[in-house]
């Protein structure tokens, strides 16, 4: 299954490959959420800056910073899903790497493990590497890999 199209204004696909780009956001200040951290839930204001935490507090107030209302929301850190598999190479017509890292991030999932259950499975140091630099150069073809 495919995710639907984000309508986020900071969110774009790159034509021609499927690749979906964020906009660099350079400050964010998420008002009024329910901030979940290892200790606890914090009902608080959260700035991101360059995509990190830069503060948390209480009615933060920020001139000139783009803001969102997250008023009754669970504001969670990005999840680890460590079994994905995006079938790129061989098998994309079950899914590829677009739609896969897609799927992450409309569930809030910022890094994935990648399974080798792929042709050929991507199972070695070098195919990694090889599979990294495809997904690198936006590629869905499977040149330069080789069957053991």
């Amino acid at each position: 299954m495919r995710p639907r199209e984000s309508h986020a204004p900071h969110v774009r696909e790159e034509a021609g490959n499927g690749a979906v780009r964020m906009d660099p956001v350079e400050e964010l200040l998420v008002r009024g959420g329910h901030i979940v951290t290892a200790q606890g839930v914090l009902d608080a204001d959260l700035l991101l800056r360059d995509g990190r935490i830069a503060a948390l507090g209480f009615a933060l107030d920020i001139p000139g910073v783009r803001g969102l209302d997250a008023s009754g929301m669970l504001v969670f850190p990005g999840a680890v899903d460590e079994h994905v598999h995006s079938r790129e190479p061989g098998m994309t017509a079950k899914e590829d790497f677009s739609t896969m890292t897609r799927a992450a991030a409309a569930g809030g999932v910022t890094t994935v493990a990648d399974m080798p259950n792929t042709i050929p499975p991507v199972d070695s140091a070098e195919r990694i590497a090889e599979k990294g630099r495809m997904w690198h150069r936006g590629r869905t073809s499977t040149t330069g890999y080789s069957r053991r």
